[in-house]
């Protein structure tokens, strides 16, 4: 494999005819001009053959480590490399904002990139970009305005390097499809102390064995082939304006720097194909066709590899502030801009006061109350911003982490940032983002296995269910349906539990039970009553899920016949059962194991953690308290599926514990060093309707004796 080019192309800039000055290309226009005498010169077209690709075999045997020579220098610090225009006799890092050391430059043979896509914003309006970005910070430091004074000297034009992938594939698949078919059953119930006689249609299906192929072509499948730049934001900064690609030509580059590939080719392939793998299953689950679809394998060949190697114009500001170090990036062909800010935890706190009295204001009463006490108000207020404004040097910036998760074992998180889905190790550290997109995500969930992470979101404009590695990777989505799927459960391989609105679409109806294979297909309802965060047990046999109160706010003081309550489905006899629960909320029910049931309760003021021991027959006595927690409530939890940790939501941080130990809770650090998607304030947009129902398409295949029941 051909050593990874972990260098950067020295600018070849011209000469000015009139003073002898360097000449510098001008974005947004194609002349190189003079900053001295103002002289200009058309840059000519080098080739006027169309852009096409080249073909993945060749590129690799002929073009990689040949084409130009270069004189690149590498910074000590972050180990990114760069360049400089030959003018610059010494500068700083791109990325870092390290010196870099001239003296060290190396000249040596680079490979020339295929096309160039050139610089259209030019850098005062970038500067622009950057200084309206600052002014609308929310909760930002009152001094970052002038400590980061947007200078010139600050933004630095880099051409990132990218890999632009074309393939035709042909995928042999085998599985099954599930057709839908109703059978009238009589069954009895109790009214009003009487047995009764009812009927209901119940749904079961037929299974059939298919096999087909299907052929999907792909073209233009980015992958970027920088370390120094992530991956998470050269995806945000997308779209490219590739129709405005030209041939390679080095005075394009002049006065810029010019990022040579970290990443080869045969890794950005494997990327690719990746990225690929998830249309080729959706197309797959079209195929099938029917009602329910299982894929068992699919085998895909790739024809007609080609690819582009391409340059793409970033201006990169580098600042800090605090000893930390931040980053802002535009998109210097359309303006996209993707920055990393401080937070003041003074701000947030105040803020958090002034929501606090503004609500108290608005109640007559309390507000005489007030009125009276104003001066013990005002000195109230005053020893509070003077505290925060003393611990905003001190304390960590807030992190609002939301809905976490537990792997199996419970040796890492899972958990929602800012609408995207990370991980951390259990133990602590530095988390790692696997989601990027605009659509808000949350709930992840681990499969049994550990290897699968699903998670709800909104990336069609609606919630859906995903899934994703969890060591990273594309997301694959599972259903299609226009009502929102809020993911609750994966503790059976072949199931992953959710809440939704199908059937009953109203504002006030409960949701309903649903469940859908990991491999896709289409979901099937798992009750006939209405209720929220099911889940089933480790051996399959007990549903466990919340009814009650349809409002989304569960009230820590609320008593009445709203109350929320946990209940039991056994999927053996067919019956429910209410659990002995208190005379307040109880939500969130979470298995520890066959006969160990966890849930959240507000019997003693905040939501602590309970727990039922259940017989054979699904019957507790009183539940038994594992928390104390006198202030805050916990929002939300999860147990690894071995049964041995749990992880906590509350306040404005995470918590893991061991449940042999329940009293030992530990504060779980997190570290999280990367650009802010959005406000420190979680925004979720109202769901908008859409519809993607796969069309089935022919496949022949013949019915099986077997009819599975869905429950």
């Amino acid at each position: 494999m051909p050593q990874a080019e972990q260098t950067v192309i020295q600018n070849n800039s011209l000469q000015c005819s009139s003073c002898g000055a360097t000449l510098h290309f001008a974005p947004g226009t194609h002349q190189l001009q003079c900053s001295h005498c103002g002289a200009a010169n058309e840059i000519a077209d080098t080739a006027d053959s169309p852009i096409t690709s080249y073909d993945y075999a060749d590129f690799l045997a002929t073009q990689q480590g040949a084409g130009l020579m270069a004189s690149v220098v590498s910074c000590r610090n972050c180990g990114a490399t760069t360049t400089l225009p030959p003018e610059i006799n010494s500068d700083n890092c791109a990325f870092c904002a390290s010196p870099l050391v001239i003296s060290e430059a190396e000249n040596r043979p680079i490979t020339k990139p295929h096309y160039i896509l050139p610089f259209l914003v030019p850098q005062p309006k970038a500067l622009g970009y950057f200084r309206t970005w600052l002014q609308r910070l929310w909760f930002a430091p009152s001094d970052l305005s002038k400590i980061v004074s947007g200078d010139a000297r600050q933004f630095k034009g880099v051409y990132i390097p990218h890999w632009s992938y074309d393939a035709n594939t042909v995928s042999d698949y085998s599985g099954s499809r599930g057709e839908y078919y109703y059978v009238t059953e009589t069954y009895t119930e109790t009214v009003d102390g009487e047995q009764v006689e009812r009927t209901r249609e119940v749904r079961y299906t037929n299974w059939y064995p298919v096999s087909g192929r299907v052929e999907v072509d792909f073209n233009d499948i980015m992958i970027s082939a920088s370390n120094s730049l992530p991956q998470k934001v050269a995806s945000r900064l997308e779209p490219w304006r590739l129709e405005a690609l030209t041939h390679y030509n080095e005075q394009y580059v002049s006065g810029f720097r010019s990022e040579l590939y970290q990443i080869d080719a045969e890794k950005g392939l494997t990327e690719a194909q990746r990225r690929m793998a998830n249309d080729i299953q959706n197309t797959v689950v079209r195929d099938i066709g029917g009602d329910e679809q299982q894929v068992h394998g699919i085998d895909t060949q790739y024809y007609n590899l080609a690819l582009k190697y391409l340059l793409l114009p970033v201006w990169i500001s580098t600042y800090k502030y605090n000893n930390n170090l931040y980053h802002f990036t535009v998109n210097a062909c359309t303006g996209e801009v993707v920055g990393e800010r401080p937070y003041s935890a003074g701000k947030i706190a105040l803020r958090s006061h002034c929501r606090h009295t503004y609500h108290h204001r608005n109640n007559p009463r309390i507000a005489k109350s007030l009125t009276q006490n104003a001066p013990h108000m005002r000195a109230l207020q005053q020893t509070i911003l003077l505290l925060t404004l003393t611990l905003t040097a001190f304390a960590q910036q807030p992190l609002l982490l939301r809905q976490p998760a537990i792997s199996k074992d419970g040796s890492l998180v899972a958990f929602s940032f800012q609408g995207d889905i990370w991980t951390i190790p259990a133990a602590g550290g530095r988390a790692t983002r696997l989601t990027v997109h605009e659509g808000y995500e949350g709930h992840p969930v681990f499969s049994p296995d550990g290897k699968q992470i699903a998670f709800s979101g909104a990336r069609y404009g609606n919630n859906d269910i995903f899934v994703i590695p969890t060591e990273g990777g594309t997301p694959r989505r599972l259903t299609f349906q226009s009502g929102e799927d809020i993911i609750s459960s994966w503790t059976q391989p072949d199931k992953i539990l959710f809440s939704t609105s199908r059937e009953f679409n109203a504002i006030e109806r409960s949701l309903e039970v649903y469940a859908i294979s990991p491999s896709g297909g289409t979901e099937s309802r798992m009750l006939d009553a209405v209720g929220y965060d099911p889940i089933l047990s480790p051996d399959g046999r007990w549903i466990a899920f919340t009814r009650g109160d349809i409002n989304p706010i569960a009230r820590e003081a609320y008593r009445g016949s709203s109350n929320r309550d946990i209940w039991l489905y056994d999927t053996r006899k067919k019956t429910f059962q209410k659990l002995p629960g208190t005379a307040a909320n109880d939500i969130l029910p979470q298995w520890g194991s066959n006969n160990s049931l966890y849930f959240l309760s507000c019997i003693d003021g905040p939501y602590n953690l309970y727990r039922w021991t259940l017989d054979g027959d699904g019957r507790s006595a009183a539940p038994e308290k594992i928390t104390s927690f006198n202030t805050e409530s916990i929002r939300h939890y999860s147990i690894s599926a071995d049964g041995s940790s749990i992880v906590l939501e509350r306040d404005m941080h995470l918590y893991t514990l061991r449940t042999a130990s329940p009293k030992d809770i530990k504060t779980l650090d997190v570290t999280i060093n990367a650009d802010d998607r959005q406000d420190a304030t979680e925004q979720k947009r109202s769901p908008a309707a859409h519809r993607n129902t796969p069309s089935p398409l022919t496949v022949n295949s013949s019915p099986t004796s077997t009819a599975a029941k869905s429950s």
